[in-house]
């Protein structure tokens, strides 16, 4: 995993035969992140 030299955020949705995931994630390009998942 590497972190990008820039700020960023992403963050996805699934839903399957398993359930339902989600990730929303984001970083101000000093190595700081924030986000939730579940």
């Amino acid at each position: 995993y590497h972190h990008l030299p820039h700020p960023y955020k992403f963050g996805y949705a699934i839903k399957d035969h398993h359930g339902h995931q989600h990730r929303d994630e984001h970083g101000d390009g000093h190595g700081n992140v924030q986000g939730s998942y579940g």
